[in-house]
């Protein structure tokens, strides 16, 4: 079960943009669907997330090691 946290006072854009972090947050969709069921803009949804402290960028184990090893000291 999901819980998302909702004001007495949240408008629908303010509900459904929580809506869409709480499913994105809980690896239920992809941005571009939390993007979609937000109503706003795949970018805007980014900044959102970030303005929340969600992180955006989603590696497995292997994809880590990959990047460290591009970027690595």
């Amino acid at each position: 079960m999901l819980g998302v946290p909702l004001t007495a006072n949240s408008d629908t854009r303010a509900a459904l943009t929580d809506l869409a972090a709480a499913l994105y947050v809980a690896e239920q969709v992809s941005m571009g669907r939390a993007a979609e069921i937000a109503g706003i803009a795949y970018a805007d949804l980014l900044d959102e997330l970030g303005r929340r402290g969600i992180a955006t960028l989603r590696l497995n184990a292997g994809e880590l090691e990959r990047e460290l090893a591009t970027f690595g000291p």
